[in-house]
């Protein structure tokens, strides 16, 4: 679905910005936006429900609203409409914070999200998240626990409005009779409530997590936590359940003293490595980009990593069972003031893909002590920002980068060329394409085998794995032909599956899937899929996905971008009228883009490079 201009007072303005719409009102007024729905008689249903509702579940709802000034903002209105003849029912948000908590009411049959726009200037809309939910003052959980033992604790939860402390989680041990037992001493602890935890809440339009680490009491076999409104004006939905680790050990993991003193005895003449990324932590067990297997290969080499993720990590988390020794972004000063009394270029210090205020003062910090520096540019971040995501993107920041490192790697020549005139041709970036972890390339091994290969034109199943935001995969694309060709078995799996989406009976979404699993569920695919939309965030991008089809002996249908015409067994589509006809190619022909069936000999591909 799009979003339609419903009032004469808002116009639209050409734009490129990749699933988003922007809206201009040129005089001071008000004016409606609605997304999926074609006029504004707001007493009536409209003709398709913006979401699919399930009555009498708490539901949050909200749009990413970028103003060009500060003279128009936006408030969220959603439609509920009932199956009889009744008013429909209005929820609003505030001005200027377009998300909300609902419960959707009872024999709601169909519902509109619009948007309220008032003043006089440029908006730029995304399309809205809708995630359904448990109302934080509603939650409660039991969970089963070990006396003893080290446990670690992670919440997901959306809010209403951008506040810290807005909510917490009261959490009470009990013994086999159900007897409360005294708060754990790692949690704070309240006089009435006892042992409690806030969440965090600080950006309305991103799913955030809270994370919690404590050691559960001797006699404990139960944990119960009940959410609590701490702030009354902001609703906070808790999203899915929570996950839990618990410690085979019950160690204790590392702290940040421990992890700093680890860094001030490190010989001064062993080589160091420190990746400050946007990539998760190292050790997820179904997230795992770049430079995470990048971090693991240098190990492997016997050289020492210190990797920032970008979200937080605990103590449990800091040294991966790969060596690698992980702080929190919150924690840079700290280390920093360590690395800086290390010298010497057998330090390095790689920028990647997330050059912020962070990243610009350490690389001014470390060329003092004669480090080597280096900006790695894994995608295209300024469109990513103009989308709604990496809102820390600041293009003056990212020139300053690349005019101090020693050197810039790319994905893409697309990337490359970005980099080259921001530098005003100054540096010469060199491409290094992406490629199959090592471990998925020897797991594929028998499947790259000829015979396999071929067999697999018997399979009727197209698969794809990888982010599934809709920022850039083709939802309507995917789901169009699996309607078109219902003899067509369409498997999905990855993170970030949008709430919206309703797939036919020929899709099933598989959910995150660790590369193990995907090795064995390969096996029933005839091609990998990459449907990305042809934008200027994907044309950049170098598609891990491609290593991983080749690594398991796939054929690959995707639409143009990055460097993979030049990979084997590879089928490009140019534009939606030629993606069912490419798509049944592989299945007709022993040869991809002119090139062997047989992927070439990944197993000695590493990163991009050959060993």
């Amino acid at each position: 679905m799009q979003w339609y201009i419903l009032s004469k007072a808002i116009q639209h303005v050409p734009s490129n910005t990749v699933g988003s719409t922007n809206v201009e009102l040129s005089t001071a007024g008000r004016g409606y936006v609605g997304y999926g729905r074609d006029n504004a008689v707001f007493s009536e249903p409209p003709k398709h429900s913006s979401f699919h509702p399930n009555p009498g579940v708490t539901v949050h709802v909200s749009v990413n609203v970028t103003a060009a000034a500060d003279g128009v903002q936006a408030q969220l209105c959603v439609v509920c409409y009932g199956s009889d003849s009744s008013e429909p029912i209005k929820f609003w948000s505030d001005m200027g914070t377009p998300a909300l908590e609902l419960k959707v009411p009872e024999n709601t049959s169909a519902v509109s999200v619009v948007l309220l726009i008032k003043g006089q200037g440029e908006l730029t809309i995304a399309e809205p998240v809708i995630q359904e939910g448990i109302s934080l003052p509603e939650w409660s959980r039991t969970l089963p626990v070990e006396s003893g033992r080290k446990m670690r604790l992670t919440l997901y939860t959306r809010c209403t409005l951008p506040m810290n402390n807005s909510g917490l989680v009261a959490a009470s041990f009990r013994d086999q009779n159900n007897q409360v037992l005294l708060p754990s001493g790692d949690l704070p602890i309240n006089p009435v409530m006892g042992s409690y935890f806030y969440l965090s809440t600080p950006d309305t339009n991103t799913t955030m997590d809270t994370t919690v680490e404590f050691t559960v009491p001797v006699g404990a076999v139960f944990l119960s936590l009940n959410g609590h409104a701490w702030n009354a004006s902001n609703h906070v939905t808790v999203i899915g359940e929570p996950e839990v680790i618990r410690s085979e050990d019950g160690a204790d993991g590392r702290t940040l003293d421990e992890s700093l003193d680890w860094l001030r005895a490190l010989e001064p003449d062993l080589p160091l490595i420190v990746l400050y990324t946007t990539a998760p932590p190292v050790g997820h067990p179904t997230l795992s980009l770049r430079p995470n297997r990048l971090a693991v290969e240098y190990r492997k080499l016997g050289i020492e990593v210190i990797f920032f993720p970008f979200s937080s990590i605990t103590d449990h988390q800091r040294l991966s069972c790969e060596g690698v020794v992980q702080f929190n972004r919150t924690e840079l000063d700290q280390v920093n003031a360590v690395l800086s009394t290390r010298r010497g270029t057998s330090n390095v210090f790689i920028c990647s893909s997330f050059p912020d205020i962070g990243a610009l003062t350490t690389i001014d910090l470390l060329r003092a002590s004669q480090w080597s520096t280096m900006y790695e540019v894994r995608d295209e971040m300024e469109d990513f920002n103009r989308v709604g995501y990496s809102k820390w993107f600041d293009s003056e920041l990212e020139r300053q980068v690349i005019k101090r490192v020693d050197s810039i790697v790319t994905v893409s020549p697309r990337l490359a060329e970005k980099m080259r005139l921001i530098s005003r041709e100054t540096v010469e970036p060199r491409v290094v394409q992406n490629a199959a972890p090592p471990a998925l390339i020897e797991r594929g091994e028998e499947l790259r085998a000829e015979t396999v290969v071929r067999e697999r034109r018997r399979h009727r199943i197209v698969g794809y794995i990888g982010h599934l935001t809709d920022s850039w995969f083709d939802w309507d694309l995917v789901i169009s032909t699996a309607v078109a060709h219902p003899d067509f078995q369409f498997e999905i799996i990855g993170h970030g599956m949008p709430e919206s989406i309703e797939l036919p009976k020929n899709a099933v979404y598989l959910g995150p899937r660790t590369h193990d699993e995907f090795v064995e569920i390969s096996r029933r695919w005839w091609v990998g899929l990459i449907p990305f939309q042809e934008t200027p965030l994907t044309y950049a991008v170098d598609p891990n996905k491609v290593y991983e089809y080749l690594a398991v002996g796939l054929r690959t249908v995707t639409a143009p971008m990055g460097a993979v015409a030049s990979c084997p067994s590879t089928y490009i589509y140019n534009g939606p009228e030629e993606f069912a006809s490419v798509l049944a190619k592989p299945r007709s022909t022993d040869a991809g883009s002119g090139r062997s069936v047989i992927p070439e000999a990944p197993g000695e591909l590493i990163l991009g490079v050959r060993k």
